[in-house]
Parts: structure tokens; sequence; C-alpha cells
């Protein structure tokens, strides 16, 4: 007849007329609680199921071709200083330095600054490598390591070593590696391949622009025209800037020295200018000056020409390094906020009316 009834409170029938079938749903006649139930256990065997597909995973990475679980395995321990010569590739550009009495040069460019803490870096890497796991060098293919990625080094004594860098295993965070003379292939940490991810630019040693937080000179030069505040203390002990007799906006000269102390090297064009050079980059008429310093330290950039690329040349007053750095450093090629007085409050104004009235 089309009505609807559960049997023991189990099942619920649903005949259509004149069919003469029936069918069954028993969640029909479930009660609220009883689906949420069966829903959250759904979802949890469902969690379940990806979780042991992860291990899986894991597992089947880590015994991938055989691999041997080792806790660490020391595949090199060469001394940074019997390196004589070492040489990789990167972005293109073919990295070649060498080694004498602990001081790095670059064999083709005496004149270049290396970085001599980055090269330390470098080579303290090859004195310290230890695989998690070694697998047999036979199948090397498989492992990435015909990538033509290598690592050459010569050794004061004479002897030569390649370490070819291969695949990524990103499930363990490691990559695959070849050493010449070695039959296995090696999983080592992705800190031994990142340590080579740098190329000129990263192993030229810059100037440093020191941070100088307690600055209390401030001087700003530009189209001719040049202000300079310093840091003195009112009648009440309290510091505050001034450019001659003129009391500043603290705030707003404390703004630009917190602008000056973030200015930032963004790459080194010329490592040994010359006076032509010099005038190719804008320093032969600098956009601005700014100088900033304390009872210690001082720092005073030069900014030539804008760059193609929207930024500016810089350089530290009578280096013959040049630079880029952003341009956003144009903020402050600005000498009024170091000439205008700072506007009096009505308390301060007050307090001024009743001097005079004294």
């Amino acid at each position: 007849d089309g009505k609807l009834g559960c049997i023991d409170g189990m099942e619920h029938y649903i005949c259509i007329p004149d069919s003469g079938t029936c069918s069954c749903n028993r969640y029909l006649c479930m009660g609220k609680e009883e689906i949420e139930i069966m829903t959250k256990t759904k979802k949890m065997s469902i969690l379940l199921g990806v979780l042991v597909l992860m291990i899986i995973v894991y597992f089947a990475a880590k015994k991938l071709g055989g691999e041997k679980e080792e806790n660490s395995i020391e595949i090199s321990n060469i001394k940074a200083e019997d390196i004589s010569d070492i040489s990789w590739q990167y972005n293109g550009e073919d990295i070649a330095l060498s080694q004498k009495d602990g001081n790095w040069t670059r064999p083709d460019n005496a004149d270049f600054p290396v970085n001599q803490t980055k090269m330390s870096e470098i080579a303290d890497t090859l004195s310290t490598l230890k695989a998690s796991q070694e697998v047999d060098g036979e199948n090397s293919r498989d492992y990435g390591i015909d990538s033509g990625n290598e690592i050459k080094l010569k050794l004061n004594d004479g002897d030569e070593l390649t370490f070819t860098l291969g695949a990524d295993n990103n499930i363990l965070g490691k990559c695959y590696l070849a050493i010449s003379g070695k039959d296995n292939i090696y999983l080592v940490d992705n800190t031994f391949k990142t340590a080579f991810e740098c190329g000129w630019d990263d192993l030229l040693q810059k100037e440093n622009i020191p941070y100088i937080s307690d600055a209390n000179e401030i001087s700003i030069t530009c189209a001719d025209n040049t202000a300079t505040a310093k840091m003195s203390e009112d009648k009440d002990g309290n510091a505050e800037w001034k450019n001659g007799d003129i009391v500043l906006d603290k705030e707003n000269v404390e703004k630009i020295k917190t602008g000056l102390n973030s200015i930032a090297w963004t790459s080194c064009v010329e490592y040994k200018a010359d006076k032509a050079k010099l005038s190719e980059y804008g320093f032969d008429s600098p956009q601005a000056v700014l100088e900033w310093k304390s009872d210690t330290q001082e720092n005073k950039i030069e900014f030539g020409k804008d760059t193609d690329d929207g930024e500016i040349y810089a350089r530290i007053k009578d280096s013959d390094m040049i630079y880029t750095v952003s341009a956003s450093v144009k903020d402050y090629f600005n000498v009024e906020p170091l000439q205008k007085a700072a506007e009096k409050t009505e308390e301060s104004a007050d307090n001024t009316d009743n001097s005079a009235k004294e």
C-alpha cells in the first residue's frame, strides 16, 4: 500500500504500489546518534588507511634499491687545509678556487676578494661528510648520478677526487652522492648539496655596513644641500635631535636613523672600479650622500645613478667597490626633516608663554 514501516526497529521497507517490489533501508530507521557514530567510524578508517600508506611509502623510499640502513657512515674526512683546489658549476658559472696557507684565491682573477669565511664553511663540509645509508652503485642512473653535477677536488698530495651529486630523496630530505674510487652510492644530508649552491656573487667578500643603533649624528646631502642633525639633551636631561639651535621632530629623525640602518647591498657590480668606472656609475656627481655615526662607528654612503632594474648604485665613500641597493633608499634623499623645527605641543606652547610672562 506504499506505507513505510520498520521490522524489529531495524529495517525500513519501502513498497512501490503495483510494482510487486519492496526494498529495505536500515539507515532510515537509525537514530541521529547512530548515524554520526557510523560516519565518524568511516572517516577514521579512511585516515588510518592514508597513514598506513604513508608509512609504506616512507619505508619503501628508505629501502629503494636495497639500501642498507646505517646510523652514520663516514665517507669523507678530508681536512680543509689539505685541499689545494676546488671547482663546481652553479647557474651556468664555472667556480674554481685555490687555497694556499689557509687563504682562498681565484686563480683567474687575483683581485677578486674571496669571502674566506664562506669558503672555510664549504671546505668543512668535506671533512665532516657522513651518509645515513648506502646502496650498490651498479644502477647509478636510477639515483641521478649521471646528472653531471660534480664537485672536483685536488689535494696537496696530488690526489684528485670527484663528488657527483645525484637525485634528491624528498621524503627523507636527503640526496644521493657518488665519490670517485668508491663503488657504492650514498645518501647524504641535503645541506651538503646546498653548500655548493653559490656563485661568484655569493663568494665575494662584500664590505660591511655596520648597524649603528646608538647613532648620535645624521647628515644628508642632496642636490647640493646638506643638513645635519645631532643628538643632545634638553634642560630636563631628555634626548633631543637638533640642527644647530633648531629642535627637530624626534620621531621623524628616529625613523630616518632606522631606515639608514636597514640599507643592505643587493649585489656587487664592481669590486675594483677605476675613476672611469666610478664616473660611469654616477659617482662623480652622486644623487645623495647619507652619513650616520656614533662615537665609535661611522657609515658614509654615496648613491650614484639609477640602474635599469629599478635599483640604485651605491658605494661606501672612497671605496672602489660598487653595489646595487633598493631604490626605497630614496625616501631619505630629503634634507627637510633635518631642517624643519618640531611642531610645538599645546603643553610646550603654554610653558613658553609662561616663561615669557615671568
